[in-house]
């Protein structure tokens, strides 16, 4: 660890776990979003079974990325990875799943009839999208943008969220 101001500490490996967590959150939100999108697509499933689907293609995608992650740091490295090596990376890559936690309940509000399973399936999406909108406030606020460019990085991050969202709405 050094000091690269005062009072600020840079650490390569704390950075490393927090890029890491957070590029799995992310991606999981994304994932997320495509994953309802093309699951509510396919008529003969209800919300029940699509985030059933969602959070097991979540895991899949969770261990696909975290077993790269686990042989090209054994690479890098030049020898196996301890246990505690290897545990990490599996928690670095754990929001990965995480994210589609939120969406899923949103989905089993419609299991359970509180909400129609065509609203279910919305705020899931919505629930998804407006995690995209976060992590564009989160960007702005962390860099200090102000609030125009705040609103421009957190209108571009849920572009992505919406063009998955209109992309569903054209194939349904």
């Amino acid at each position: 660890m050094r000091v690269v101001a005062r009072g600020v500490f840079y650490c390569p490996a704390m950075r490393h776990a927090t890029v890491a967590r957070l590029t799995s959150s992310i991606y999981g939100t994304v994932l997320t979003i495509a994953l309802i999108a093309a699951y509510s697509a396919e008529e003969s499933l209800d919300p029940a079974l699509i985030a059933a689907a969602l959070l097991v293609t979540l895991g899949v995608f969770w261990l696909a990325h975290s077993q790269a992650e686990l042989l090209a740091m054994r690479y890098a490295v030049g020898h196996a990875l301890s246990r505690s090596e290897m545990r990490a990376e599996l928690r670095h890559a754990r929001p990965m799943v995480e994210a589609g936690l939120l969406p899923s309940g949103a989905l089993l509000l419609g299991t359970i009839g509180l909400v129609s399973d065509d609203t279910s399936v919305t705020l899931a999406l919505g629930i998804g999208v407006a995690q995209l909108a976060g992590w564009g406030i989160a960007i702005g606020a962390r860099e200090k943008l102000g609030t125009l460019r705040t609103f421009l990085v957190t209108a571009i991050n849920i572009s992505l969220g919406l063009a998955v969202v209109v992309l569903k709405l054209l194939i349904h």
